[in-house]
């Protein structure tokens, strides 16, 4: 079992980290140009908007967040209707809102800048910071439903337009930006203007591909399902009050440094530029962790997600130590992409060494805190971003700065990690497993076909039925992955109130036996004979895809016990 989950997590993960890296290639190609061309206080001003950017990803989180649990889950169910109208939702309230944001932003420009920390009598910092934040405002929309358009792209597998969508988003940025500087030089308004545009360059390819070949997902919005924002909000509530606490703990740190000097808000803007490349790398062992721990908690399958526990531990704290490693030999030249201010990249570099070290803890801190929302600690999950961004944070910055002085605050982040992570050991050292509303009856993992008969026979002690179909199942998946070196079939057998439930799970090609049996006619019944056997023990047969495994579920009659 857990070699088989540990390549679909590293596959997974490889995947998602490179769909987040070129998302935020936007952010990295636009910090170069402000900071190289527009100067230290149009950076600042960028910096400045930044909790504008954190408030919009806090709105799309809570629906974000909720669907990559509530749609994974309901589809490791087989509640396909359910998954489908629940995103159908989440979709019709992210224009809605996206469109309401995106008149705020217009109407009240100038009091939302002064709320910033922009002020009128720092009159350039003053028009920048509006600039930007209006070009931006015409791209909220978009901004808003890509997180969720992307989740159903990587769930479906249609990576080919993912990729297709994202080189068009860096294509518009990059041009976009180039023409602001250098053609119109109309400053952060352009760049702004440029982020607008490439994120509607996302859902145009998107929306393209949709028409050429129509997604499994179908739109069925109608507003008699708005009563299932109760549970999406429940879901997704945890993570967006997290961005809440991060575009607080930014604006904390902006206006502390702002005491200081502005071209420490500079330092900042570059260092949460390179963040978003950092925490791109978190967020894959995250929404990898979530998504697989969503489908198994669906499945109720607690072995599966202690499996999953120690896999994501194990590379969270390797992949964030790495980062980490990188950033100390590299400090100077990553920050010299940035700026050519050799006194700003002198004190950077220094600052960005003293950050860096967080992120270990951080990168496991993410990923735990996606685990318990797929398996509903929702009391933790709130406590886990107040104590982090808040609690721990706010007072490390300020007794620091005793010792520390003016760097006190990249410190903080180390040290509100590191309480946060004695947090986590504590409860993981009292809690109690849950218990599953299945009896595990039997469960082993496959790796070779000689190895059949022998599980064959031992479950034939607990039904015929079950050990007919696990030997029918199993050789059919070994026969049609021949040519596949790392094939690992992961049974379970289990019994409930409503009789025997065996699942079926490999990583072999996709392969959907109920879809063959509908294609198939009837009277074609030479045709894998032990298939349509199987099919006709059984109370119910249901075959899902996620994130590359093929899941069996196969419900049996208490007859055949």
């Amino acid at each position: 079992m857990k070699r088989l989950f540990t390549s679909v997590f590293l596959k997974s993960f490889f995947s998602m980290l490179a769909s987040g890296i070129a998302m935020f290639l936007g952010t990295i190609i636009d910090g170069f140009f402000v900071g190289r061309c527009l100067g230290e206080i149009s950076m600042s001003a960028y910096q400045l908007n930044m909790p504008v950017i954190m408030l919009a990803a806090m709105v799309t989180v809570f629906f974000a967040a909720g669907i990559q649990n509530l749609y994974s889950e309901y589809l490791g169910a087989g509640k396909i209707e359910r998954a489908f109208r629940i995103l159908s939702v989440a979709l019709a309230c992210v224009v809605t809102i996206g469109a309401l944001m995106n008149f705020a932003l217009s109407a009240f420009n100038s009091d939302i800048a002064v709320l910033l920390g922009a002020e009128a009598n720092q009159e350039f910092l003053y028009t920048e910071t509006r600039n930007y934040m209006f070009g931006l405002s015409l791209g909220i929309v978009p901004l808003l439903a890509i997180p969720l358009v992307t989740f159903l792209l990587y769930i479906e597998g249609r990576v080919k337009v993912l990729i297709s969508a994202i080189a068009a988003m860096l294509a518009v940025n990059l041009l976009g930006d180039l023409s602001a500087v250098f053609v119109f030089q109309n400053g952060l308004l352009g760049i702004g203007l440029a982020s607008s545009a490439c994120y509607w360059a996302v859902i145009l390819v998107t929306l393209a591909a949709f028409v050429k070949k129509r997604p499994v997902f179908r739109f069925m919005f109608s507003l008699k399902d708005l009563n299932l924002l109760g549970v999406l909000f429940k879901r997704g509530f945890p993570s967006g009050i997290e961005r809440l606490l991060i575009i607080l703990q930014i604006s904390f740190v902006n206006h502390f440094l702002l005491k200081i000097s502005i071209e420490f808000v500079a330092i900042y803007a570059v260092i949460s530029v390179m963040n978003q490349i950092f925490s791109s790398i978190a967020d894959a062992v995250a929404t990898t962790t979530f998504t697989m721990g969503s489908v198994f908690h669906g499945e109720g399958d607690n072995k599966a997600l202690r499996v999953l526990f120690s896999i994501f531990t194990r590379y969270a704290l390797i992949i964030g130590g790495v980062v980490m490693l990188v950033c100390l030999l590299l400090a100077r030249n990553l920050f010299g992409i940035f700026t050519e201010n050799a006194q700003i990249a002198e004190f950077g570099s220094a600052a960005l060494r003293m950050f860096i070290l967080f992120f270990p803890f951080y990168t496991f801190i993410r990923a735990f805190h996606k685990y318990i929302q797929a398996t509903g600690v929702w009391s933790l999950a709130y406590v886990i971003p107040v104590c982090e961004y808040i609690l721990f944070f706010v007072p490390c910055a300020y007794a620091l700065e005793y010792f520390a002085g003016s760097q006190s605050v990249w410190l903080a982040f180390l040290c509100s990690e590191t309480l946060t992570v004695i947090l986590i050991v504590l409860y993981t050292l009292v809690k109690k497993q849950a218990n599953s509303d299945c009896k595990i009856l039997y469960e082993v993992s496959i790796e070779r076909e000689d190895e059949i008969l022998k599980h064959r026979t031992c479950v034939q002690k607990i039904s015929m039925y079950a050990a007919l179909a696990l030997e029918e199942m199993c050789r059919n998946i070994f026969q049609y992955n021949q040519s596949q070196k790392s094939l690992g079939i992961d049974v379970r057998l289990a019994e409930n109130e409503g009789g025997l439930i065996l699942r079926i799970r490999d990583n072999g090609r996709a392969f959907d036996p109920v879809k063959w049996l509908e294609i198939h006619k009837p009277q074609e019944s030479v045709l894998n004979i032990g298939l349509r056997l199987i099919s006709a023990l059984a109370k119910s047969f249901r075959y899902i895809n996620i994130l590359g495994m093929n899941n069996l579920i196969i419900n049996l009659r208490r007859e055949g016990i």
